[in-house]
């Protein structure tokens, strides 16, 4: 009936809703019984619940269905290089493509990582904070994949996303990633590696946080709470609890200083989809201040979910 084992509440009101059916139209056979609770079933499913998120079990279960970031529609991919001009994320990856266009296959170090030149050039082509950049260039006399923000991400990102083929300890662009650097083709670009970071990539390797797989399986969740609650500045504490289901929150490993939810949310949702110029994060300078973000423009263009309507 619902995406999950509903809660108590749920629980309750489904075993009103039958009651108050039954008491009301009296059936007769086990036949008439059953149509009965068959039919509230749909009902109960179509209705919004609070634990829901304010979403209908069939409305989660649909932002829960694998390869819903694949459905048409659900992603813009006929947005614009102007449309993503300034966004980092777009603009790294395409740096990156771009340069391994112009260098051909290149030798990784021995764990597979791009070498010193690429890491280089990366962190000169890259956008990078400038704090960071200042970090880098103070304390790092020689500058490795690990050093400059995105290129590890990337590293592993453009490989599972088809963009750069890791053979034989070279790494070059594939026939996909070069069609894709089509300036016509920036949209797709965008949207396929939105889809293979949540999808595809393990989160957990980029943030320190114990591993939780349901975080990236309950994206589209997160998106859509996200969507109705950031169209202004919100604290991340007062959101994060709404941006996962009922279900998910015993599956976030305790932190030894505070509740882990804050920091699921900052970590595993908010801080990515800032670097897709998806929302603005206030306060990023400040470890211990709460952080306020909201969503861009560019979030409500890019993201659109069909969802059934709700009924009651």
């Amino acid at each position: 009936m619902a995406p999950s084992n509903p809660p108590d509440s749920a629980a309750r009101l489904i075993s009103e809703m039958l009651k108050a059916e039954f008491d009301r139209l009296k059936p007769k056979t086990i036949e008439e019984a059953n149509t009965i609770a068959h039919s509230l079933q749909d009902r109960y499913n179509r209705m919004p619940q609070n634990e829901l998120g304010g979403l209908s079990p069939e409305q989660v279960t649909v932002l829960l269905s694998h390869g819903l970031l694949d459905s048409p529609g659900t992603l813009d991919e006929s947005l614009t290089v102007e449309d993503l001009a300034g966004v980092r994320m777009f603009h790294n990856a395409a740096c990156l493509l771009t340069t391994l266009r112009e260098l051909g296959p290149t030798k990784a170090t021995a764990t597979g990582a791009f070498n010193r030149m690429i890491a280089a050039r990366m962190f000169e082509r890259f956008q990078i904070d400038e704090s960071d950049r200042r970090y880098v260039t103070t304390y790092k006399r020689i500058i490795n994949q690990g050093d400059v923000p995105h290129l590890e991400l990337l590293r592993h990102l453009t490989v599972v996303a088809g963009l750069v083929l890791f053979r034989h300890r070279e790494l070059k662009i594939t026939r996909r990633g070069e069609t894709l650097l089509q300036p016509a083709r920036a949209g797709e670009l965008f949207a396929l590696l939105f889809r293979r970071m949540f999808q595809r990539l393990n989160l957990a390797a980029f943030d320190g946080m114990p591993d939780a797989p349901i975080v990236q399986h309950h994206i589209a969740f997160a998106l859509y709470q996200i969507g109705r609650r950031a169209n202004d500045w919100v604290n991340v504490d007062d959101v994060a609890p709404h941006l996962f289901l009922p279900s998910a929150l015993p599956l976030l490993t305790p932190r030894f200083d505070g509740d882990p939810v804050p920091s699921y949310a900052y970590l595993r949702y908010v801080r990515w989809l800032r670097e897709f110029g998806l929302v603005e994060v206030e306060n990023e300078s400040s470890f211990r201040e709460p952080r306020r973000f909201r969503k861009t423009a560019l979030f409500d263009r890019f993201i659109a979910f069909d969802l059934p309507p709700a009924v009651g």
